[in-house]
């Protein structure tokens, strides 16, 4: 990896170390919240879903009713709310039951925390009912689905391929209400990490992987007993500086020794990034406090 120190330094602000630290890291969830909710209520509602915003959609919901009339004069009317994979390679966790007339693919209604990863069933088939209702001349029949009749805050576990043929893993929050007749889209998110799972609501995603680890200034940075220490011969010039494994910057301090000692008592139990830049070179590097 060719890095350009001075680019670096001269660059050195809050919103660049953010992103210098984000390209390096292994693994991390992306997340989108759609704002304002997307909300399909009647016959023909659509909307799609891009996991990646690579420009192709990876799933489609949409709301779909449509009625029947038998040679006896006997009525039904169908109302569906749908979801499907736009690639066929793509998926949805769910449950395929057969019928004497074609297979019925039902999506699960995932509760928060949930795990989705290789292990689960996935349904590749383009129509997925997530609730269904039947109105007939004798009243309601042949509701269900997953969803049906009403499910708040639940999840959608899916899987999309991307252009380098790798498996991502993600979730998609949703409501259903009115008794099957209305879908509500509220966010998602993804691991970046090939083949790697995901938790249902989670917006960080694997932290388990260590960052690529960069040293081009021969420093040594290492913390004991809740103390960060930083030995450096190049320490002129060099700025230092700490972010969590979300990106966000947590202290910020010019070096002006060859060692230096932080106190990291008040950083609450976990993994950090430690970034170290000056004219000579960069360090980046992941401690824990434990």
């Amino acid at each position: 990896m060719n890095l350009d120190a001075n680019k670096l330094l001269k660059y050195s602000s809050a919103a660049y170390l953010f992103l210098f630290i984000r390209n390096n890291l292994d693994a991390q969830a992306v997340y989108h919240d759609i704002d304002p909710d997307v909300t399909l209520s009647i016959d023909l509602d659509t909307k799609f879903i891009d996991m990646d915003s690579n420009g192709t959609t990876d799933f489609i919901f949409f709301n779909w009713s449509y009625s029947t009339m038998t040679s006896l004069g006997i009525g039904h009317l169908y109302q569906r709310l749908f979801v499907g994979p736009n690639i066929h390679d793509n998926g949805i966790i769910g449950s395929e039951i057969e019928t004497y007339s074609a297979n019925n693919y039902y999506p699960y209604a995932l509760p928060i925390n949930d795990t989705i990863n290789l292990s689960d069933n996935f349904q590749t088939a383009f129509f997925q009912k997530m609730a269904c209702r039947s109105f007939g001349s004798f009243g309601p029949s042949n509701d269900g689905g997953n969803w049906y009749p009403e499910m708040l805050d639940n999840y959608l576990g899916v899987r999309f391929i991307d252009e380098m043929e790798c498996y991502h893993f993600g979730w998609i929050r949703c409501d259903v209400k009115d008794e099957g007749r209305t879908l509500v889209i509220k966010d998602y998110a993804y691991e970046t990490k090939c083949d790697v799972g995901i938790a249902a609501g989670d917006t960080i995603g694997d932290t388990t992987v260590p960052i690529n680890e960069i040293n081009t200034l021969d420093a040594v940075v290492y913390t004991f007993n809740k103390i960060l220490y930083v030995k450096s011969e190049e320490y002129s010039g060099s700025k230092l500086v700490i972010n969590n494994l979300q990106g966000q910057k947590l202290l910020e301090r010019d070096l002006k020794e060859n060692l230096t000692i932080i106190d990291l008592a008040v950083f609450p139990i976990g993994n950090y990034v430690v970034t170290i830049i000056n004219p000579q070179g960069v360090l980046v590097k992941e401690v824990n406090i434990p």
